[in-house]
Order: C-alpha cells, then sequence, then structure tokens
C-alpha cells in the first residue's frame, strides 16, 4: 500500500479539523474567545500556571488550534506570519528561530538554539530534528525577550511553547483532508474517548503530508521541493482521585523533505563557474545556463540530495494538589536520527557531496511546587536536569570523515514569587541558577593521519535575576516594567580541524521591557511593548590559524544592542465582523566585532567566481535575521448561509528586509504574502467545506538563504498556490 493510500485511509478513520486549509494567520490577540458576546480572554501557561494573557508582564503571542486551522498553520515554521518580530529560517538540514533579532546560524551536533522549544513540557535541546507538525494542538504560545526562570534555559531570546491537547472524558473526534495544487495533500485525525468513566481515557492524533515537488532540476529533468511527513501522538489520562493526575505520551514523527537542497547560486556567483571550461570537471560540456539555471524555480544538480529525519519521544507527566501547592513533574526520553545528503557545489558538475549522518538523544526531567489560593503571595519553585548526547558524522566525495560528538550534562534551580505591594500593584521577584558540563570528542579523518584525536570537557555556571512590577489599572489592563538578565551556555565546535576542541563562552543578554495590555470594552483589545537589549559574547562560527591551518571554529562576536517596539490592535466591530492588525519595529546593531569572518565576491577572473572568506570590522553592521519592520493585518467576517454558517478570512503578513550574514552583504528582500480561504459548516457543526489560496500575490520570498565558501545559495518558497479542505468532527 502506498503512501498516499495510508494517508487517506488514516485520513478517513479519525477526521479532524484540517491545520493547512486557510489563510496565514491573524495576531495572538485573536485566539479562542471564552465569551462570545466580546473578544474574550486568552489563557495562557508563559508563567507555568493558567493566567489570563492581559495579566502576563511578558510580551506573548498565543495561538489555539482554531486559530491555527483558520491560519492554515500546519508546522512551527509558519508561525512566522503570525508573529511580527519573529522569523522561523530553515537551513539545508536545521531549524533556526530568531525572535527580535537573536537567534543562531550555527549547526554543529550538541549546541543548543537561543530561542527554546517546549514540546508538551519538555525541552528539546536540538535545531537538527526541530519537525514539529502543530495538528491535535491545544495552543501554542511564543514568549518573546530572555525569559530566565521558568522557561529560562538557554531562552535568551525568547521560548516556543507547543501544548498538546489532553485525552478528553467525552468521546469525541476530528479528521481532514487537503489537496491543493504541485499535488499538495494533507490529512489530520484525532480521537479520545474513556476507558474508564472519570478515572482513565486515551486519545490517539496523525498527520500525514505528501507534497509534490514545485521546484525543477533541469539536469535530471526531475521535480524537487517535495515532502512526506507522518507523525503520530498517543496519550493516557489517568485521575484516580480529585487533585491527582498522570499522563503518560508517545510521539513519533519521519520527515522526508528535500526543498532546502533544491538550491542554486544567487545572482549566478559560484564557483563551479571557472569549471565550466574544463573537460575534467565537465566531461558532458554543459553549458554555463545549465551548470548555474537562471530560473526561479529551477535548479540542475548531478544526483539527489535528500534530508530524511526520525523522531521518536516517550514523556510522562504528574499532578498532585497538596492543598497549600501544586507539585508538577515531567520526565522525558527523546530520540532524533537525522541522514542528509548535499550538493555542496550546486551544480551537476561533480565536485563536492557531502553526506552527514546525525544523532541525538537525551533524557529531561522538571519538577515544580506552585502555590495554592488567591493571597497576596503566590511563589513557585522548581527545577530541571538534561542529559543529552549528539554526534555527527559527515563524509565527502575525497572520503574525509570526522566524528564529532558533544555531551551535556546540566542542573538548574529556579525560585520566583509575585506580591501584591497595595491594591493592583504586584512585584515580581525570581532567579534562575544553571551549571552546565560540556563534553566534545573529535576523531580526525582516517585519511589525515597528520590530525590527533582530541577531548576536552568544561564547566559553565550561571545566576540570571528577573524583576517585574505590575500595575493593574483596570480589569484585565496592565501595565509593566521588567529587567531580566538571560543566559545561553557555553559550548563546543565540532566542526574543528586539527583537534582544536576551543569552547565559546555563553552568550548573555541584560533586558529591559516596558509595556501596556488593555481591553477597551468588550470589544477592542491593545497591547504594546518596547525593549532595550544589551547583547554580549555573541556566539558566531569563525576563521582562524591553528598551528599554521586555516580552521573553522565558534568564536565570540563582541557586543550588540537591540532597540524594538510592538503593537497589536483587535476589533471585534459585531457578530459578524473582526479585525486585527499588529507590526513590529526592530533596530539592531553589532557594536564591537572588528575580526568576523566573513564571505565576499572572489575577485579573481572570471566575475561571479564564488566566494572568500576574509576577515573584515562589522562593528555598526545590524544582526541577521533582523527585519526593521514586519507586520499582520487580518480580518474575518462571518454569517449564517444555508442554515450553516460562512467564514471569509484574509489576512497579508508584511516583512522589510533582513540580512543573513553580518558582513550585511547578502539579503533577504522585503515582501507581502496574502493568503486567503472560504469555509461553511453544516448546520450540525460536524462537516466543514473549505476553499483556500496562499501567496495570493505570488510573491518571491526564500524558503532558505545561505551564504558559503564557494557560493551564496538560496531556493525560493512555493509561489501562489490554492486548494481545498473537506474535515468531519463528532
Amino acid at each position: 500500500m502506498g503512501f498516499r493510500h495510508v494517508l487517506l485511509l488514516g485520513a478517513a478513520m479519525a477526521p479532524g479539523i484540517a491545520t493547512a486549509q486557510t489563510a496565514t494567520p491573524a495576531p495572538a490577540a485573536q485566539a479562542d474567545a471564552v465569551d462570545d458576546s466580546g473578544i474574550g480572554e486568552i489563557v495562557v501557561t508563559a508563567q507555568r500556571r493558567s493566567e489570563n494573557l492581559q495579566n502576563v508582564p511578558i510580551s506573548v503571542a498565543a495561538l489555539t488550534q482554531q486559530q491555527l486551522t483558520s491560519a492554515g498553520i500546519s508546522a512551527v515554521q509558519d508561525l512566522t506570519a503570525a508573529t511580527p518580530g519573529f522569523v522561523w529560517a530553515r537551513t539545508t538540514s536545521t531549524n533556526q528561530p530568531t525572535v527580535r533579532g537573536i537567534g543562531t546560524r550555527n549547526f554543529a551536533a550538541g549546541d543548543e538554539p537561543n530561542v527554546a522549544t517546549y514540546f508538551d513540557g519538555v525541552y528539546q535541546p536540538d535545531s537538527f530534528g526541530a519537525v514539529y507538525e502543530l495538528a491535535n494542538v491545544e495552543r501554542v504560545e511564543l514568549l518573546k525577550g530572555p525569559q530566565v526562570t521558568l522557561f529560562g534555559r538557554n531562552a535568551t531570546g525568547g521560548a516556543v511553547n507547543i501544548v498538546t491537547k489532553k485525552p478528553s472524558f467525552t468521546t469525541e473526534g476530528e479528521g481532514s483532508i487537503s489537496y491543493g495544487r504541485f499535488d499538495y495533500l494533507h490529512g489530520t485525525a484525532y480521537i479520545s474517548g474513556p476507558i474508564v468513566d472519570d478515572k482513565l481515557a486515551v486519545s490517539l492524533s496523525g498527520v500525514a503530508e505528501d507534497n509534490g515537488g514545485y521546484i525543477r532540476d533541469i539536469f535530471r529533468n526531475v521535480d524537487m521541493g517535495k515532502r512526506k511527513i507522518g507523525a503520530l501522538r498517543g496519550k493516557m489520562l489517568f485521575q484516580p482521585s480529585e487533585g491527582v493526575e498522570f499522563q503518560l505520551g508517545g510521539f513519533y514523527s519521519y520527515t522526508k523533505d528535500d526543498t532546502t537542497f533544491a538550491t542554486h547560486p544567487l545572482n549566478g556567483n559560484s564557483n563551479v563557474r571557472t569549471l565550466v571550461n574544463n573537460p575534467a570537471r565537465n566531461p558532458l560540456n554543459l553549458p554555463l545556463s545549465t551548470v548555474i539555471p537562471t530560473g526561479d524555480f529551477q535548479t540542475a544538480l548531478d544526483f539527489k540530495p535528500f534530508l530524511r529525519v526520525k523522531q521518536y519521544m516517550i514523556d510522562g507527566h504528574m499532578s498532585v494538589d497538596l492543598g497549600f501547592a501544586t507539585l508538577t513533574g515531567v520526565a522525558a526520553y527523546q530520540n532524533t536520527d537525522n541522514d542528509y545528503a548535499q550538493d555542496f557545489d550546486y551544480s551537476p558538475l561533480n565536485v563536492t557531496r557531502i553526506t552527514i549522518n546525525w544523532v541525538g538523544h537525551s533524557t529531561y526531567q522538571d519538577l515544580l511546587l506552585t502555590s495554592n489560593g488567591e493571597g497576596r503571595f503566590k511563589w513557585m519553585v522548581g527545577g530541571n536536569a538534561l542529559q543529552a548526547y549528539a554526534a555527527q558524522d559527515p563524509q565527502n566525495t575525497n572520503g574525509n570523515m570526522t566524528i564529532d560528538s558533544q555531551k551535556t550534562r546540566s542542573i538548574s534551580g529556579f525560585v520566583e514569587g509575585t506580591y501584591e505591594l497595595v491594591d493592583h500593584l504586584f512585584l515580581t521577584g525570581g532567579a534562575r541558577y544553571t551549571r552546565d558540563k560540556k563534553t566534545a570528542l573529535y576523531i580526525p579523518p582516517a585519511s589525515d593521519p597528520n590530525q590527533n584525536r582530541a577531548g576536552s570537557s568544561t564547566t559553565f555556571n550561571n545566576l540570571s535575576p528577573r524583576a517585574v512590577a505590575r500595575y493593574e489599572f483596570a480589569r484585565n489592563s496592565n501595565v509593566y516594567a521588567s529587567y531580566s538578565r538571560g543566559f545561553k551556555s557555553g559550548t563546543y565546535n565540532p566542526l574543528t580541524r586539527n583537534g582544536a576542541l576551543i569552547p565559546a563562552s555563553p552568550e548573555k543578554i541584560e533586558a529591559f521591557e516596558g509595556g501596556i495590555k488593555t481591553n477597551l470594552g468588550s470589544n477592542v483589545r491593545f497591547n504594546a511593548a518596547a525593549f532595550h537589549y544589551n547583547y554580549t559574547n555573541l556566539q558566531v562560527t569563525q576563521f582562524g590559524t591553528i598551528n599554521g591551518v586555516t580552521v573553522s571554529f565558534l568564536q565570540n562576536a563582541g557586543k550588540a544592542k537591540i532597540d524594538g517596539a510592538e503593537a497589536s490592535l483587535e476589533v471585534k466591530f459585531n457578530q459578524h465582523f473582526r479585525m486585527s492588525a499588529s507590526a513590529a519595529r526592530l533596530k539592531t546593531k553589532i557594536t564591537d566585532f572588528p575580526g568576523a569572518a566573513v564571505t565576499i565576491p572572489n575577485p579573481a577572473v572570471p566575475p561571479m567566481s564564488g566566494n572568500i572568506t576574509t576577515p573584515i570590522n562589522v562593528s555598526g553592521k545590524d544582526l541577521p535575521r533582523a527585519p526593521h519592520w514586519t507586520g499582520n493585518i487580518a480580518a474575518n467576517y462571518t454569517t449564517d448561509l444555508g442554515g450553516g454558517k460562512l467564514d471569509v478570512d484574509a489576512s497579508v503578513y508584511l516583512t522589510s528586509r533582513w540580512y543573513v550574514d553580518v558582513l550585511n552583504r547578502v539579503a533577504a528582500p522585503g515582501y507581502a504574502l496574502a493568503n486567503g480561504s472560504i469555509s461553511w459548516t453544516t448546520p450540525d457543526e460536524h462537516w466543514r467545506l473549505s476553499v483556500f489560496g496562499k501567496n495570493l500575490f505570488n510573491e518571491r520570498y526564500f524558503a532558505t538563504l545561505l551564504t558559503f565558501g564557494g557560493t551564496d545559495q538560496f531556493a525560493y518558497d512555493k509561489p501562489r498556490w490554492f486548494g481545498g479542505t473537506v474535515a468531519y468532527k463528532f
């Protein structure tokens, strides 16, 4: 039975809401409403307890399953268009989120992102396996700014918190099937119900996708940009008595994707240009137009690249009400296997191929004691531990091979308390202590007897504080000011040559933020924040000389400053029509980085013959992936039709250009991404029929954009496309 037959069968067995059926999302303020007569409340756990978003003194974007469905968000990378100030970038094999200009471009084994991701409360320590399909999701929270205490591990930029649904004691199910241009086929399924009434319940959810290609390889005459996904999540909920709860979950996913490998040289700049007239390298005498294609959705490669990612996770959760406080705990084991092969010269000439196997596994434990009651003082104390291992084994066409690995053993503790000093004035203070031990191993290529095997171990310690003042001037309307210091642990660069295991020092950030969150009546919500960051010891990939040999290594880059402001407005005009708008202004500046290793076009003849690496002072430049302006405008119209309900959604995401490198030489141009959908729900609310369109303006924007020593390479994301969805729930 083929993959597509399995997908269709799974969707038919357990129908559910489509996660890819409509437009780009409205801002977070448009999440599910508790009171349908107005905008309603948004409940989040950004402070590790359920609270109204308007009373949380943190910049948070919260999207519920209903909003994700209406917005057509099916994966984490789609959140870029939902949240101004957020960029989820993709490289060849990793996902690299950036919040307010803070992110990482490193892709070495064992290096953790500085925007933390939590999946059902479990910390995700690597970016090689960050492939999250957002089916069966209760909500997604994007916490902006250093999180310090409660979600504080390596969260100098912020944190992404993905929460899936609990099993239900009422039998329910959902499912959907979507089809669209480029042979896009996507299905979701969810079913839940009791095994023992009020005691034991289970749920099972799945998502599958088979996406045809939209990029043509003009040398091999095949389509690329293909994607296949399969994911399954099971949960069991046990409530033996009042106030006591246990959950056991299991997750498995498989991804096969060649989109970020279907690249070609940006502006034709490639070092293979010099090889076109070399019979030894170009035995087929291919013309330059084939070696370096010029079409927007073209590539030319001499073999089939691939990316295969397998992930599984087993997690357990407990919650016990002790009366004065609630004790919660999380324990999890996860494993990731990432294989990819890349045509590293991005041409049909057989110059350089790279194959890498990346493996990682980790255990994570978290324990939290949270005060109960409605007194003036609320507190929580907790700790977590992480044991992680990651290794990579790269090979190239010359047979050189290195085996690099890194182990992490981390333990941390945190405490936070909030006191209502006088009526409506709340003061919060907290701190996190972290102790990380990093151990790295380097095994040199067998083909190079002059290199030595090396190992090294380093311990990093840090104490990070947080302080907040919040004043509630009206019900669910607040102003706040906060100060915090964030920390990203030091790490080794396993790509170092000659066994020079030089650790990079931890990144640190000092953050100041002030904001207002207010409801202007029951139908208008306005939130805004301004912030200033002092950013030190940025971890960036550098080049230098060790024992007379040029090597690459992770190095601390000095200092940067970040200033910005964000605002969102939502208006519900009546029961039929609502609109929302949000915008972010960001100004970043590298203030001290005199010896940055950057790539510039090779001055050799002929022109546009690839890049060379050279040290340059980049002080005064922008940070990568930090657009000056981003924004989102969305509208929803709903009305009765044929006894059922008609919904029309439209949205536009706008971004200014942003740079991919610290030299600010290569930029992703600004664009406007417009999406829309029309859906009709039957009178019994069981069936939902939808049509959708994405990238309606047919913009050219990047799925991936990278700079390397040989060339700058890119691949565009999908052009304009359309589709339809049939969904059922009970």
